[in-house]
């Protein structure tokens, strides 16, 4: 009786091993698969939908600045290498009404672009930005719509950023998913502290919350 029990606890043992060795395995192949090489991100065919290249962000926020005086800063683009993130430098060639052209040099570690962009200025309410002859990218457009805020306070502006691109290269357009929010994020930001450097602090109760899309 004894011996037909260990008999049978050493069999369950070892079908037990063969049904588990290949969930290791498998495991395995899974992470060796993934993106960059790093464990828990999925490999890239199977991140990003294919055909969906052009990535796109919108933010709408409520900020404590006059409407002319966001317009003065988001349409001052000779200041841009002062303190948007990766601009390396930044000149305005023309302008003459609500049009213009601009050069911009941008900074993505290890590559460095310069471009060209066509402006349209509406003061106090529209900026706008398109890209014209970038190697680097495909398509780059962002739109800033200034506006008085809906309160109806001429102390406060509303703001909706919206910026998307599509990188010539697939690959770098698939990749740049993985961070873009955060690096839009850090532009919108950057806009409101060189606000808060050129006219003092916002003005923006703290009780006011900001709207995003």
């Amino acid at each position: 009786m004894a011996g037909r029990l260990l008999w049978t606890r050493c069999a369950c043992r070892a079908v037990h091993s063969a049904h588990t060795a290949p969930t290791t395995s498998s495991t395995r192949t899974i992470q060796a698969r993934s993106a960059m090489g790093f464990p828990g991100i999925p490999s890239l065919p199977s991140f990003f939908p294919s055909g969906q290249k052009e990535i796109h962000f919108s933010e709408q926020k409520i900020l404590g600045y006059t409407p002319e005086q966001v317009y003065s800063v988001v349409s001052n683009v000779n200041s841009y290498c002062h303190f948007v993130p990766w601009c390396r430098a930044s000149k305005v060639l023309s302008h003459s009404g609500a049009t213009g052209t601009a050069e911009l040099v941008v900074g993505f570690p290890p590559v460095l672009e310069k471009y060209t962009s066509q402006l349209t200025l509406k003061e106090p309410s529209l900026v706008k930005a398109v890209s014209a002859d970038s190697r680097l990218f495909k398509s780059l457009e962002s739109t800033w719509h200034i506006s008085a805020s809906p309160s109806g306070s001429t102390k406060h502006a509303h703001i909706h950023f919206e910026i998307s691109f599509e990188f010539v290269s697939s690959f770098h357009s698939n990749l740049s998913r993985l961070f873009f929010d955060e690096v839009a994020k850090q532009m919108v930001s950057a806009f409101e502290k060189r606000l808060a450097r050129v006219y003092g602090p916002s003005l923006l109760p703290p009780s006011t919350k900001e709207t995003k899309l």
